[in-house]
């Protein structure tokens, strides 16, 4: 982040590629209008911080992501990633968050055409 801020904001939108659990961040980020996004490691045992994350991040601001080929996520931890496993990470943020699966699949598809429609401006 200090070495973010000494560069002019992005005029399109800007996206924290497989955020890591940083409650300084994650300030700096929604303060500033940014998204988040969240891999496989959310579906961890181990990953207690990036699941407080998600409880409090805005629903406007994050996205979910494979990262493939790595980062799988539970059940296929130690697998090679791919596309198809997206399904267990929205399924960890509805739990996490107390919402259906298909709200966070709405969410994060309309987050992400919001984001990215700023491109074709």
């Amino acid at each position: 982040i200090e070495v973010f801020k000494k560069y002019e904001k992005p005029k399109y939108g800007c996206v924290f590629h497989c955020f890591q659990p940083d409650f300084e961040s994650l300030k700096y980020i929604v303060d500033n209008g940014y998204y988040i996004s969240f891999a496989g490691r959310i579906t961890y045992q181990t990953a207690k911080k990036s699941i407080e994350i998600a409880k409090i991040v805005p629903n406007d601001l994050f996205l979910v992501e494979t990262d493939s080929p790595f980062i799988s996520p539970e059940p296929r931890r130690n697998k090679v990633n791919e596309t198809a496993y997206i399904k267990y990470i929205i399924a960890k943020i509805a739990e996490v968050k107390g919402l259906y699966y298909d709200d966070i699949e709405k969410m994060t598809t309309e987050n992400a055409k919001r984001l990215f429609k700023k491109l074709e401006n």
